[in-house]
């Protein structure tokens, strides 16, 4: 396997706006069917805190603990982008492989990580209209250490929760696929799906949102490109979330 996801390639996932539904397909509401918003749902890593270096530390240090030689940052960062990280790990201990970044992504931390510009702004717009604010991340860690991070870019004041991968990871339809994450986050808040957003960087963000129901919105500081973001089912993708305040007052649902 190239790709970490490459199984959603061969997967039907219709745009919002097709206004369809089907079994296999989440049962997502036209733009126009869609309320109020109010709930924010955002990934964490490459979407709000641009935390890049440390996965090139992180992913080496995997690499090592399972025999692989190290990779230099030019090939890490086109792997990343082309989402081919796992293009020379053997199939059978991708899963181990993963588990172990996934955790050691909690305990590395990097002097060049830090929020990407205009989050805090824009997070502060979001609150003032009320709405819930919900970190989610791919990382298999207690949810406290996340907010030790968040407290320390200076933005855990304005997050109403957090959840992480961490024991949801072994029953992903996916790797890094987090579906059943957001259902419990809407199940919790009591919120429809036409009522809230995903705003993530991956791929399996892109899938999981559509699964749900929500408003998937990408953004390219994952470096995805935007063909493949929408390919795997964004409705829409941003520069980055510094637009997404502007975008959604165009929408109508702020």
């Amino acid at each position: 396997m190239t790709s970490l996801f490459e199984p959603c390639l061969y997967l039907t996932i219709r745009p919002v706006n097709d206004c369809e539904t089907s079994p296999k397909d989440v049962k997502g509401e036209c733009l126009s069917m869609l309320k109020k918003l109010r709930l924010a749902i955002f990934d964490l890593d490459q979407t709000l805190v641009n935390t890049l270096k440390r996965a090139y530390h992180v992913y080496n240090y995997a690499r090592k603990a399972f025999g692989l030689d190290p990779v230099d940052w030019s090939t890490f960062y086109v792997l990343f982008r082309d989402d081919k990280l796992s293009i020379d790990i053997p199939e059978d201990i991708q899963k181990h492989f993963w588990s172990t970044f996934r955790k050691k992504y909690c305990e590395f931390f990097s002097e060049e990580d830090k929020p990407f510009d205009g989050v805090r702004d824009l997070l502060k717009k979001l609150k003032s209209r009320g709405m819930i604010i919900v970190v989610t991340t791919g990382r298999s860690c207690p949810p406290e250490v996340i907010w030790d991070e968040l407290e320390s870019y200076g933005l855990s004041d304005l997050v109403d929760d957090v959840y992480t991968a961490m024991g949801y990871d072994e029953n992903e339809e996916i790797p890094f696929e987090r579906s059943a994450i957001l259902r419990i986050i809407l199940d919790k808040y009591k919120v429809s799906p036409s009522e809230a957003i995903f705003v993530a960087d991956y791929l399996p963000d892109m899938y999981a949102g559509k699964k749900v129901g929500v408003l998937t919105i990408g953004v390219k500081t994952g470096l995805k490109s935007e063909s493949l973001l929408k390919a795997y089912g964004a409705d829409f993708v941003l520069e980055s979330v510094a637009d997404l305040w502007d975008f959604l007052r165009s929408l109508g649902v702020i």
